[in-house]
């Protein structure tokens, strides 16, 4: 028998499935297939496709009757078993635990997910290239959309232990662009003639683009801003096959349906400030409208048990916001310990914030005896103490450099370039030789699965606190003289939530003890926080929110670099680990290997460069600059947190922790184990021990 596709305006013979009763009468009815009136439409090209392979297997008597119990199985059935397999292996991908749990099984949780997406794909084109009756096909949609709403109730959680919302975004991110393409196919297939051949052209033409692409974007992957991943012999490498698929994907594929990243600058319909006494001075756009200034709650003396996020942190803010009128007739003066103020008016509002109290008039802060951090003050503390005083330096500054350290939650190395190319491009201006210089760690590795373990290390230098009431790096600075702040843009308080437990009572301040600045409030308003869930820039499952913060990035670094301040100033942009969620993540090594490979740049002043590279060639076993080493070795935040440490003591300093710093020249061929990262969750290995 003989039959090719029609395209769209053809139509296909009419012919008699069941009048023969013997292979011969097939065989004649089959042969004048082809001069019977033709009045069955192209779309039934599919059913004669199945008649005929059927057809072929009862001549040659198959000896399959598996297959052929599917073969002539109602659709009805097949429909119903497909849908059960969508349920039962979507209902599977929602296995829920503890971090650990999610971390070891979440290639399955992936396998499952595609499972379901792939029945419930193949009950969809059941439905519309097949031959079923509309009634049916209405029931069946009616039935796929009453199951969706009952999988959304079940859960939609975006905990660990609940999970639903993000196997819902993954579920959409592969369903809606696979049935959108199978659409598209299957409508060219009918309208275009000999579409197969084009289709196949094309689909060369596209895997030797794709296959072009992944090379560029394989060598992409290791490049930073001044310098390349080396693959030097005896040092460690990324293990796994890193093709890195996620870059074939244009910007904004993974959530197209939000619109654009960027937003438009704003005209600003409000004019606000606060003068040096305190006076704030607003002009409204809008002369009929009345303005009100709300002004917001001062956080940093409240203790642990008022600062949990989960318990309603943000809620309590609200609670203690005073909104009172605002009138140009007579001045309205802030307390002095506001930081910041909402001025509306109509519907524009806006943000004022400020240092308060101003630094001179800040007190001298003398930390309490039993929890001061200074060496003089631990009972371990011994004279004779292996300590480095820079004051014999020749030509060295005495003064204490600016530390700021802006962490940038779950941004790998790759996805800094990826996402925000203007800040990568200001970046590269910041190295300076001979003001400042820029260096970048390409084997930063992470010591744990999320911020928890990555924070911890590098804000205490434990994972797990080994005494009771740990204080954070930022309580180390301050005990030394240091002016402390500290800005936390998730609405939320890193003591209480990492290290909270550890406190003998609940009704202790670390903010209080540790910070002399706190500023959480704007961050915990409706605009910014919603009451329910929470949206950070880099900590999402599409990679894409991130590029909302580049243009705001960009203008930081760019003021730094034109106020001189980096002459005096350690800056470090971090990140505590990559994007742990998300399709790159769940289905590719490349994921993988970012989730580990957290982003790390810091620039240093002149002077503490010359300096550091000077002590490394007169005191250390290696000869070789640090910052030139380090950045080709296998670093964690562990270092980070010894560099914070040798600062905060500046200008003297510990030698063990310079040695463990990132100003001192680590070990060569570094294994994760002697780099304080688990054999479980390593992922840079030296390759004869992969």
């Amino acid at each position: 028998m003989s039959y090719s596709r029609l395209s769209s305006g053809d139509s296909l013979p009419l012919y008699n499935r069941g009048s023969s009763g013997s292979r011969s009468n097939s065989s004649e009815s089959s042969s004048a297939l082809g001069t019977v009136s033709p009045i069955i439409n192209a779309r039934d090209s599919i059913d004669l496709a199945y008649y005929e392979f059927s057809s072929k297997r009862r001549k040659h008597g198959s000896s399959n009757n598996w297959a052929n119990l599917i073969l002539h199985a109602p659709k009805s059935v097949v429909v119903a078993g497909l849908l059960t397999i969508f349920v039962t292996s979507y209902l599977l991908s929602l296995q829920a635990g503890d971090l650990v749990y999610i971390n070891e099984h979440l290639g399955t949780i992936g396998a499952e997910l595609l499972v379901s997406v792939v029945s419930l794909t193949v009950t969809t084109v059941m439905l519309y290239a097949g031959r079923m009756r509309s009634n049916t096909r209405r029931g069946t949609l009616l039935v796929i959309m009453c199951i969706s709403v009952i999988l959304y109730w079940y859960d939609h959680g975006e905990r660990f232990e609940h999970h639903g919302f993000y196997n819902i975004l993954v579920f959409l991110l592969i369903f809606v662009p696979l049935n959108m393409a199978i659409a598209l196919f299957y409508v060219l297939w009918c309208k275009i003639e000999n579409f197969i051949v084009y289709f196949f052209i094309s689909l060369a033409i596209g895997g030797i683009a794709a296959s072009a692409s992944l090379v560029h974007y394989r060598r992409v992957f290791d490049q930073g801003t001044l310098g390349v991943f080396q693959y030097t012999p005896g040092e460690c490498q990324w293990t796994g096959r890193n093709i890195p698929f996620i870059d074939l994907l244009p910007a904004g594929t993974q959530n197209f349906w939000a619109g654009s990243m960027y937003c438009r600058p704003e005209r600003q319909r409000i004019k606000a400030s606060v003068d040096g006494d305190g006076v704030l001075r607003v002009a409204c756009e809008s002369k009929d409208k009345d303005v009100f200034v709300d002004v917001l709650p001062e956080t940093r003396q409240w203790p642990l048990k008022d600062k949990d996020m989960w318990s309603g942190f943000n809620h309590l803010i609200l609670e203690q916001v005073v909104r009172l009128p605002y009138s140009s007739s007579r001045p309205f003066v802030l307390n002095e310990t506001t930081q910041a103020v909402v001025v509306r008016c109509g519907s524009s509002s806006t943000i004022v914030t400020r240092v308060s109290p101003p630094l001179a008039k800040l007190l001298v802060y003398v930390p309490p005896s039993d929890s001061d951090t200074r060496p003089s003050s631990s009972p371990t503390f011994s004279p004779e103490s292996a300590r480095f005083n820079v004051s014999g330096a020749p030509k060295m500054q005495l003064g204490r450099p600016n530390v700021i350290y802006l962490m940038l939650d779950a941004v790998s190395h790759r996805q800094f370039y990826r996402r925000l190319p203007k800040s990568a491009q200001v970046l590269k201006t910041l190295h300076r030789p001979g003001s400042h210089r820029l260096f970048e760690l390409y084997r930063y590795h992470s010591v744990g699965f999320s911020t928890d373990n990555n924070t911890k290390a590098a804000y205490t230098g434990e994972i797990y606190p080994s005494q009771p009431n740990p204080l954070p790096i930022w309580a180390y600075y301050r005990d030394r003289g240091y002016v402390t702040a500290r800005i936390e843009a998730s609405c939320d308080d890193w003591a209480k939530k990492y290290i909270g437990s550890k406190f003998d009572s609940q009704e202790y301040s670390v903010g209080n003890r540790s910070l002399d600045y706190e500023l959480s409030s704007p961050f915990c308003l409706p605009e910014y926080f919603p009451n329910v869930g929470n949206a950070y820039e880099g900590h999402e499952g599409t990679g894409e929110v991130l590029r909302t913060l580049d243009d705001s990035l960009a203008l930081f670094l760019e003021s730094m670099r034109d106020s001189g301040e980096l002459d005096d100033t350690v800056l470090i942009i971090g990140a505590d680990h990559g994007l742990h969620m998300g399709l790159n993540f769940a289905f590719l090594q490349s994921g993988r290997i970012e989730h580990k490979n957290p982003f790390f740049a810091m620039s240093v002043p002149e002077w503490l460069h010359e300096f550091s590279e000077k002590y490394q060639t007169e005191h250390g076993s290696e000869k070789m600059s640090p910052f030139v080493a380090n950045e080709q070795r296998l670093v964690t935040p562990f270092e980070t947190h010894h560099t914070f440490r040798v600062l905060a003591d500046w200008p003297e300093f510990e030698t063990d922790s310079w040695k463990r710093s990132l100003f001192a020249t680590q070990n060569a061929g570094r294994t994760c184990e002697e780099a304080g990262i688990g054999a479980n969750f390593c992922m840079c290995k030296i390759p004869a021990t992969q």
